[in-house]
């Protein structure tokens, strides 16, 4: 979650996620409304892909909060199969109404899908589009610079990239010997044993699209003041060696052939100012790769993950890695003391 304090006193707050495995939907409530007062508006929810523990917090958000706009990845109708079928197999529910209906979902939010990259495409820089302006569902190209002109002050811009990767949800459907498309939810439960043996056969997450975002400044007038892990602990680090962007990365893998590359070429122009780095897949090693850390002047890595979660996450190869570059790893999970809170301010050269 990131929360900007204007000028005149509101808000503009977006939320990239919300879900969790390890939690009961009770406690994620109470969270939810620790967090956020109620009938706060959450100007942008960002989804990066449509797994259980990324969006099952979101009914209980847009029951206690007002979602003005919601960007996601665009995804086919094989994507939305594979993602009901390992969201029934995770959880018993499939999540079918947000996969496949988004606009019934979020009916009194605005829908933009993200269309997927063209990794073959060269990277352009292009104009920021004022987000406050789009008043009706809409898709966009991946690379799109969104910007609204609330905080147009600080000249701060999202810039999401659906990836679409289709190595892991090849293996699926050879694994299954049948086609995906006789799958429903009517008939899930008769191809269930099938299923579950082909996904727990897949090394690492079976995942087709995830929306990698970037989240800071056009040009490098903004750093951060400190690290703070509530209730304990500051980091106080000298300001002017921080760099206040971010790039989240849901549950990219790194490891597919030229994605790192990819995403330092399309982010060439603002990837000195990324700072924060979100682990993907909660420190899988099956979705890491160390050459993600080269990119912008990162000094801290959030990894977040579930406690009781029964993947072994985050990897310690993954930790160790980060560690060994000199950069903070912030590890979030259901103990409210890993709390991470970036405080920053806005300073311009003179």
């Amino acid at each position: 979650m990131e929360k900007f304090e204007l000028p005149n006193g509101s808000t503009f707050t977006i939320v990239y996620d919300c879900g969790s495995l390890t939690l009961k939907q009770e406690e994620l409530k109470k969270r939810i409304k620790g967090v956020f007062p109620k009938g706060h508006q959450i100007d942008i929810l960002f989804i990066s892909h449509f797994h259980a523990d990324h969006i099952n917090g979101i009914e209980a958000l847009k029951e206690h909060c007002r979602i003005k706009k919601v960007v996601l990845p665009l995804i086919d109708d094989e994507e939305k199969i594979i993602l009901k079928v390992s969201n029934y197999i995770e959880t018993k529910d499939s999540c079918e109404e947000i996969i496949e209906t988004p606009e019934q979902y979020f009916e009194n939010s605005i829908i933009i899908k993200i269309n997927p990259v063209d990794m073959d495409s060269t990277p352009k820089d292009v104009d920021p589009i004022d987000i406050s302006n789009i008043e009706e569902n809409t898709t966009l190209s991946s690379g799109t610079v969104l910007k609204d002109k609330r905080n147009g002050f600080l000249d701060w811009v999202f810039i999401p990239y659906n990836y679409k990767q289709n190595e892991r949800k090849n293996q699926f459907k050879r694994k299954i010997k049948f086609p995906l498309k006789k799958i429903t939810i009517d008939n899930i439960e008769e191809y269930k044993d099938k299923l579950t043996d082909a996904y727990k056969a897949i090394e690492g997450d079976l995942n087709g699209n995830s929306m990698a975002l970037y989240s800071g400044p056009l040009k490098d007038n903004y750093s951060f003041l400190c690290y703070r892990y509530r209730p304990f602990y500051t980091y106080c680090l000298d300001p002017y060696q921080l760099q206040s962007g971010c790039l989240y990365t849901g549950d990219v893998n790194l490891k597919n052939r030229g994605l790192i590359k990819d995403i330092k070429e399309r982010l060439d122009r603002v990837s000195q100012f990324i700072g924060t780095l979100q682990v993907p897949h909660h420190g899988s090693e099956h979705n890491f790769k160390e050459s993600i850390l080269k990119i912008g002047k990162i000094s801290s890595a959030v990894c977040s993950f579930g406690i009781r979660n029964s993947y072994g996450h985050p990897a310690y190869t993954v930790i160790e890695k980060v560690v060994d570059k000199e950069i903070i790893p912030c590890l979030v999970t259901e103990d409210f003391g890993t709390i991470v809170v970036q405080e920053g301010f806005f300073y311009e050269e003179i």
